[in-house]
């Protein structure tokens, strides 16, 4: 059992670097258009959501982008495609500097009210070590699972996951250290779109989760396990306020793969991966203010067609239950920047982006992100 869920492991792996350099050939061929709508932006109020458009609205997660993000050299590409009723997602990411690579691939179905998914995903970090430098872990996993909508604005989700982590041994660097475990889990999620509170249009998702460890096989973690996240806006002309959240707590066991935190939108006037710990906590809070002026000419047909300035404030904690239940021991960043968004022939052509973050510590110093999406 255990042999064959590694070499599905290893099968998807090539099949997802596969994806990423060949679905967006592929894609461009197809005759279906992309949409650019956002995970967040409610439906028509003139016409009721049906099942299906509920069933995309929890798949469709991803903003079809290619991103450069300076000082750290990084790249990321995110790429989502529709055909018919089959939906795939593919991630990739690269930081030069930290070495640091990832990819992901997530393929759904989703016709009916059942709506199976295949996930695959591999991960390569440097994990700070405070007084002996980083330690890289790779991550490698599979998840095979379902969600189930009962009715249009809720969905349970059941699937079954395996995990597996090698990092340098303790005693000799050169040896590698290995861990797994098989797990289930159950969910349970929901949306609410276009309410108005305080005269403004609210609309959102929220995700509960509880996974179970399972005891068969070379399992090296026993845990039960709460997941809870949460992200939504308000919107009203020109302001918007967007939030989000995410909660993992050990209700039981002894043992459980840890939770990291810090880096860009996890806490971003911190390293990456700089906390860690079996439960975690975090919540963000964006005001975007847009600023409507006349298009700005450019270069040729190229334009400036809308300029946004933003605040954030981000608070988080990842450690043992005694550090979650420690207000003090809790981190937060606060960061503003600016984005700018170029059309070139009525076209949405690239964004340009500014942030700036300082960690709310004495001994901390401010971080920045520049960046551009295609």
């Amino acid at each position: 059992m255990i042999a064959c869920l590694q070499g599905l492991l290893n099968h998807g792996v090539r099949l997802l670097w596969l994806c990423v350099f060949i679905l967006p050939i592929v894609a461009r061929s197809q005759d279906e258009p992309d949409t650019k709508e956002s995970v967040l932006a409610p439906p028509p109020a003139s016409r009721k959501m049906t099942v299906e458009q509920a069933v995309r609205r929890f798949a469709l997660r991803l903003d079809n982008e290619v991103s450069f993000l300076l000082p750290e050299g990084e790249f990321n590409l995110a790429f989502e495609k529709r055909f018919g009723h089959f939906l795939t997602q593919t991630l990739a990411h690269y930081n030069f500097v930290r070495g640091e690579l990832g990819f992901s691939l997530r393929n759904i179905y989703t016709r009916y009210r059942l709506v199976p998914q295949l996930q695959v995903y591999e991960r390569l970090k440097f994990v700070p070590i405070f007084d002996a430098g980083r330690l890289w872990r790779r991550e490698q996993g599979v998840q095979i699972g379902g969600r189930f909508f009962a009715g249009v604005p809720l969905a349970t989700f059941t699937s079954y996951t395996y995990e597996r982590f090698s990092f340098p041994s303790s005693v000799n660097v050169r040896r590698l250290e290995s861990q797994s475990v098989h797990s289930v889990a159950q969910g349970f999620s929901g949306n609410v779109d276009s309410t108005d509170v305080l005269g403004l249009k609210s609309h959102g998702i929220f995700e509960l989760e509880i996974a179970k460890s399972l005891s068969f096989g070379t399992t090296d973690f026993d845990y039960w396990q709460l997941r809870l996240s949460t992200h939504g806006a308000l919107d009203r002309g020109i302001f918007s306020l967007r939030g989000r959240f995410r909660f993992v707590s050990l209700l039981g066991g002894v043992s459980a793969p840890p939770q990291f935190l810090g880096g860009r939108n996890q806490l971003s006037g911190y390293d990456t991966n700089e906390f860690s710990g079996v439960n975690l906590f975090y919540g963000s809070l964006l005001n975007n203010l847009r600023l409507k002026k006349a298009p700005v000419p450019l270069l040729f047909n190229l334009f400036a067609s809308e300029i946004s300035v933003s605040s954030q404030l981000e608070v988080g904690q990842a450690g043992s239950g005694r550090d979650l239940l420690r207000r003090h021991k809790y981190h937060a960043s606060l960061g503003a920047g600016f984005d700018c968004i170029a059309v070139y022939r009525q076209t949405l052509a690239f964004e340009l982006f500014f942030y700036w973050y300082h960690g709310l510590e004495s001994d901390r110093e401010s971080r920045y992100y520049v960046g551009i999406k295609f």
